[in-house]
Formats: C-alpha cells, sequence, structure tokens
C-alpha cells in the first residue's frame, strides 16, 4: 500500500503512478522522472483492490473491540503527474485523482471516492469516531521506541576508538631507528599500547627487553597482554618500585635497608630511600645488562637519580644505550609528586628523536571534551568517535556522595551492563562508612588478577579501585566518585586521570561547591571554540 488514508468516512488505500503512465498490450508502464521503467500485468486498479481486501482481512482478526464488518473501505488510483482520460472497464473515473484535481483541495477527491464507494455498498457503512481511528491507526502503525542494547553501543564504540591507532604505529615505524625515543603524549593517546608494541618489537629480535611502570595494576596488565606471544628475546615486566626492591634485595645491602627503613614514612621510602639503595646495589650487577629498556607512564618515575640507577640496568647506560620512554609531563605528572624536571632533562639530552602523539583514541569526543573543561589540562588530543554525554550527579555531604554512587550502580545493573565493563574509582581511598556501602553493594577492590578480565563479561563482579592505583587502566564505563576539588593541582591531576580512564561512558560523582568553577571553565571553552567554529557538547 502506497498510502493509507484513515478518515471518519472510512479507510482507503491509495496506489501512487506518478510520471509518465501508458499501457500496451496489457502491460502497464509506468517511467519515472529518471527514465527507469517499471512493467506490471495488473493494473493499479487491481493492486489497489487487492490490497485493500488484504487489510480488511487483516483489521477484522486483529481489532476484536471494534466492529469492522460495517466500516467503509475503498480504494482509489492517483496519477499526480498525468491527466488520466483512458478509461476502461475495469475503473471508473470517481476512484481516479490525476494532474486536474490540483486545482481543488484533496478533501474533494475524498468526498467523491467516498460517495462513490458507498454507492457500491449494499450494507450500510457507519461513521469512524476519532478513538476508534487511533486504535486502528496503533495496529497498523503504532509508536515506539526501541533502544540500542547498552553493550551493542559500548562494542561499536570501542570498535571505532581502536580504529584510531593508525598514527600511533606510524609513529613506532618511524623511529625504528633510534637508539634512544621519548615519546609523549596526554591521556588516551595510546602511550601504553604503543610501548608495549615497542617492548614486543624489541624482543622478537632476540634483545632482553626491561619493560617498567609505576603502577602494580598496569604491570600485571601488560604482563599479561605481553605473554600471550613467545618471543626470540625476554621481556621482564616490573613496576619501578618492585625493581628496586629486588635489586636492593639480591644486593650486599639488603640488611643495611631493612635497618634504615623502619620506621620511614612511605613517601620518602618510595621516593628517596629505595631508588638510592636501588643505585648503589645495581652497580653490583652480576647478570648481564640489559638490551633494551622501555618505560611507560615515565612522568611517575622521573626522580632524582633516575637516569643514573638505569644507566646500570642497561647496555651501554641511558646515555649510549637504547630505550624507549612514555610519558605525559604536563597532565598527569602531579597525581604521584615524584616528577622531576632535571630528570627530565637529562634524558631529554640524551634522547636521540622525540615524537610526539596527537589524537585521543580511547575517549569519545564527550570524555575528551569534558575532561578538558572540568581539569584544563596542558597537553590535548583532540577525540574523534562520538558517544552519550557525561554524566555529573553532585552532593554536598558523604552520604549523598554514596547514595549518588548507589543509584548509579543501579541504574547500571537495571540496564544489564556486564560489571567487568564497569570500573568504579574512588578519588581517595574509602572511609569505614563508604567502604562498609561497597561491601553491601557486592562492590570489591580491583586486584591483579582482574585486570586482563576488565571490559569483558568474564568479571562476575563489580569492582573499585582508587584513580592513583587505577593510573594507566582503562575501561568502558567508569564511574569517578568523590571529586571535592578541580583547582588545587593534586586534585586536578586526580580529575584528569580519572575521567580519562573512561572510553564510552562516563559518571562523574562531584561535590557541588565546583560548581562555579565548572561553569567558568564551560564558557572559556565555549569562546575558546566559538572562536575556532568547533561544536561543544
Amino acid at each position: 500500500i502506497d498510502f493509507l488514508l484513515i478518515c471518519p468516512d472510512g479507510l482507503f488505500v491509495l496506489e501512487v503512478k506518478g510520471g509518465r503512465v501508458s499501457r500496451a498490450d496489457g502491460v502497464w508502464l509506468h517511467t519515472d522522472r529518471y527514465g527507469g521503467v517499471s512493467r506490471k500485468h495488473e493494473s493499479p486498479f487491481d493492486q489497489a483492490s487487492s490490497a485493500m481486501f488484504a487489510l480488511e482481512r487483516e483489521l477484522r482478526q486483529s481489532l476484536q473491540d471494534i466492529r469492522m464488518t460495517d466500516v467503509l473501505f475503498g480504494y482509489g488510483v492517483v496519477f499526480p503527474d498525468v491527466e488520466y482520460a483512458s478509461i476502461g472497464c475495469e475503473d471508473d473515473s470517481a476512484l481516479v485523482y490525476d494532474a486536474r484535481d490540483h486545482r481543488e483541495p484533496f478533501r474533494s477527491y475524498v468526498t467523491r471516492l467516498s460517495e462513490f464507494t458507498r454507492s457500491r455498498q449494499s450494507r450500510h457503512c457507519r461513521s469512524i469516531d476519532p478513538n476508534e481511528i487511533q486504535l486502528i491507526s496503533d495496529v497498523l502503525r503504532g509508536d515506539f521506541d526501541l533502544q540500542p542494547f547498552p553493550e551493542l553501543e559500548l562494542d561499536e564504540a570501542r570498535r571505532q576508538i581502536a580504529d584510531l591507532t593508525a598514527e600511533q604505529r606510524a609513529v613506532l615505524d618511524s623511529s625504528e631507528s633510534a637508539s634512544r625515543l621519548m615519546i609523549e603524549g596526554p591521556a588516551g593517546s595510546g602511550k601504553t599500547i604503543l610501548a608495549m608494541e615497542a617492548a614486543r618489537r624489541e624482543a622478537r629480535k632476540g634483545r632482553r627487553v626491561l619493560f617498567l611502570c609505576f603502577n602494580r595494576l598496569l604491570a600485571a596488565r601488560i604482563r599479561g597482554d605481553l605473554r600471550i606471544e613467545s618471543y626470540a628475546g625476554k621481556i621482564d615486566v616490573e613496576t619501578f618500585s618492585g625493581h628496586c626492591r629486588t635489586l636492593v634485595e639480591k644486593s650486599s645491602l639488603s640488611d643495611q635497608f631493612k635497618t634504615e627503613s623502619e620506621g620511614v614514612a612511605d613517601e620518602q621510602l618510595y621516593k628517596t630511600l629505595l631508588p638510592e639503595y636501588a643505585a648503589m646495589a645495581a652497580m653490583e650487577r652480576t647478570a648481564a645488562p640489559y638490551d633494551c629498556l622501555i618505560i611507560d607512564e615515565a612522568q611517575d618515575i622521573l626522580s632524582p637519580g633516575l637516569m643514573d640507577l638505569l644507566g646500570e640496568e642497561v647496555l651501554d647506560g641511558c646515555a649510549n644505550g637504547r630505550w624507549r620512554m612514555f610519558l605525559d609531563s604536563n597532565n598527569q605528572a602531579s597525581v604521584y609528586g615524584a616528577f622531576d624536571h632535571a630528570e627530565l632533562e637529562r634524558f631529554e639530552r640524551a634522547t636521540e628523536k622525540r615524537a610526539d602523539l596527537t589524537l585521543n583514541c580511547r575517549n569519545t569526543k564527550q570524555i575528551a571534551i569534558q575532561t578538558n573543561i572540568v581539569s584544563e589540562p596542558t597537553n590535548r588530543a583532540p577525540a574523534l568517535v562520538p558517544g552519550p554525554p557525561v554524566d555529573f550527579r553532585k552532593y554536598r555531604s558523604d552520604t549523598q556522595c554514596r547514595k549518588q554512587l548507589e543509584g548509579v550502580v543501579a541504574e547500571l545493573q537495571a540496564e544489564g551492563i556486564a560489571n567487568g565493563r564497569v570500573s568504579i574509582l574512588l578519588a581517595r581511598l574509602p572511609d569505614a562508612e563508604l567502604e562498609a556501602s561497597l561491601v553491601e553493594q557486592g562492590i570489591r577492590r580491583l586486584e591483579e588478577s582482574d585486570v586482563g578480565k576488565l571490559g569483558t563479561a568474564a568479571m562476575h563482579d563489580l569492582t573499585w579501585s582508587t584513580v592513583s592505583a587505577f593510573k594507566g587502566l582503562e575501561n568502558d564505563i567508569v564511574v569517578l566518585v568523590g571529586v571535592q576539588d578541580i583547582e588545587k593541582g593534586w586534585w586536578r591531576g586526580i580529575t584528569y586521570v580519572g575521567m580519562s580512564r573512561a572510553r564510552v561512558r562516563l559518571v562523574v560523582v562531584v561535590h557541588s561547591k565546583c560548581d562555579a568553577k565548572r561553569e567558568e571553565r564551560f564558557a572559556r571553552e565555549l569562546e575558546r571554540r566559538m572562536g575556532a567554529q568547533e561544536m561543544i557538547t
């Protein structure tokens, strides 16, 4: 049926034949505006009549609440572009609307069609009231709103994001000959993916590789990803502090370090004491140095004396040996507070080639834009893949913060999102009340054995982590909880890292006292984009 007209007079099937119309040897020819010709042995009147009877049978079966036996069913044929004068025994002029009818309201044709159809009925046909018209319309073409399955939306966004890795591969390809390579890029630019690929390429050539990062959970993820392939060489993945401790424990300084480290605060222990002892212990090495050094998230490791320490670990030292360093010296350096600009300058002087990553291949556009607005990082990379808006949930007290988290978790579970595709990130370690709430909701702390299951349905539980412990990792959906400040350096760093962990969907539970600063930064970003004629979501 081309058009079905439902009105108080009845239901009328309209067959429309635009363009040129002809009939030759009983075959109907219809020529459209582009010269295309269709041939039909059945006349348009027969087509409309057949469709009308089929519709009448269907509605009588489907609509038991309406007395359809005395409702008028009719049909007509519309030739909008020609004057149809070839009336034969199979049709009647009352059924036809053609170019001549343009001069009159369309209602005139409907009245003519209705009167002609009634004249052919042996039974009385009643009018249809508005409620019945609505019921008929609902049965034939009712309203609906079909939402895509959340899992499918996540998968599609992930697929599009994964396609954006050509730039990263090109950077590595063009830098293959450089012995000492420094690659910088903001969160989401693919530094860790590139670092792992660099390690694979080195190991495939038979080289022994030491891969260092800061986070225990990130090291577990990298170790699991690199373990999939067998190599001619070898890759050892360790956290920086773990590697330092191993060096010390295997040296003659082990007992002395244990004695001196007793009662020392963690910050001093890991920032100063352990690296100093590790540097001395490295000089006692008995095993051969590594052929290549890979450092991921180097801004978290760059502390005074690092070059001297690692120089003992790699063949020919850091000044002349082979290494690849990946870092974000502008945006993420404040999270752990260990970043040392003087040490970065030492590595820069030894660098043979430097490259910058300029494309965000982790986050959707909405997440990248809002992360930039809230945290105002120095270095930014544009994202290209669209996604849902960032969801900000406000709170004024710790109790409200917990309630907001409970509400978000309930909504995600109602959507049927797999637990492994959701990560709950806390700005700080939970207090007793929040920890009890997490336990009550069945949300446990993320462990090393879990990181390989992030983003999959293989993990049965919802998990939480602090932002700092989750650094370097990512997931499809992130719920960032407990943002209390977006002005101080540490808070901006934590907010930046936490928000940028989300690939597709992001919920931020933020204190309402941050509203004014968020609005101020939004206005500034909007002004900047208007000047550059960019859209903002």
